[in-house]
């Protein structure tokens, strides 16, 4: 990702290295999903290079009302375990994040309509004790026109009472069937909101990105 430079040694770019998520189905409606950000490096606007590992997550989503009709309803929640440091590159906040979600999905012939509402509890690194309680929401789009291939497009933004709290982002792509599993690619831009950030350098700032994930499914 690419951040707008704010002044001299502010934080430019991002990359995440090996980025891993695990999605476990422990029962019939409910699923553990543990996350983590992989390896970050970053480069600031004096050329100064910096890394640190990412912070590891947690969620739990239980599915209340999905009975194979096209429509089900469910609760997302989970948190956000401090790992990265905020200093000296404020790739991190140094303090464990909550959030708390209400999930809803709209199947259709070809695709399917996801949206998520909720609020989350971020961490302050900056003041002892200090925290944003903000709402977010989200909605995904996915497109299948072939069989083995989909397209996707995503709308994903939070508001809080912090002067730089809101955030807008469009996020877009495509996955497609391959021997080993679901091969994924896509690029992001903001679209309102400014670089600036409450806590975390990276958390919704982006000017633009781009990236790629593999996805292999497994019975246990």
């Amino acid at each position: 990702a690419k951040d707008e430079p704010v002044q001299p040694g502010e934080l430019r770019n991002l990359t995440r290295v090996m980025p891993l998520s695990l999605r476990i189905g422990i029962a019939a409606n409910v699923d553990v999903i543990a996350g983590w950000r992989g390896r970050l490096f970053t480069r600031t606007g004096d050329g100064t290079t910096y890394s640190d590992w990412g912070d590891p997550s947690v969620f739990t989503k239980l599915t209340l009302t999905d009975t194979g009709r096209p429509f089900a309803a469910g609760i997302l929640f989970g948190v956000k375990i401090p790992s990265t440091r905020y200093l000296p590159a404020r790739l991190g906040s140094d303090a464990m994040d909550a959030w708390f979600l209400a999930a809803f999905t709209h199947r259709f012939a070809k695709g399917e309509i996801r949206a998520n509402a909720g609020a989350g509890i971020v961490g302050n690194p900056r003041f002892t004790g200090s925290q944003d309680d903000v709402f977010t929401v989200s909605v995904l789009a996915l497109w299948r026109p072939v069989e083995g291939a989909t397209v996707f497009t995503e709308l994903y933004g939070f508001t809080g009472p912090k002067e730089e709290d809101d955030k807008l982002q469009l996020r877009g792509g495509a996955s497609l069937d391959v021997p080993f599993g679901t091969f994924s690619f896509y690029a992001l831009g903001r679209v309102a909101g400014s670089p600036y950030d409450f806590s975390t350098a990276f958390l919704g700032t982006p000017e633009w990105g781009i990236g790629a994930s593999l996805s292999h499914r497994f019975d246990l």
